[in-house]
């Protein structure tokens, strides 16, 4: 299984694969204004091997709408 962890804070983001129980290389980015295709590009771009994306946010519920309408 291949799942995309994602920390979502007031103004920063943070996001890992995770594939089986190897977890890999964690990524973070300010995402003040970005849309849903930021959101796309930036923690998902080509990949099409994800078969979960497990979100933890403080963030403003649009914030979290703008990720789930992206994925």
């Amino acid at each position: 299984m291949r799942a995309l962890l994602v920390d979502i804070g007031n103004s920063r983001i943070k996001w890992a694969l995770l594939t089986g129980e190897r977890l890999g290389k964690s990524h973070a980015a300010e995402y003040s204004g970005w849309q849903a295709r930021d959101f796309m590009r930036h923690l998902i771009g080509s990949r099409r091997d994800i078969d979960r994306i497990l979100v933890s946010s403080v963030a403003a519920e649009e914030v979290t709408d703008a990720l789930a309408a992206g994925a």
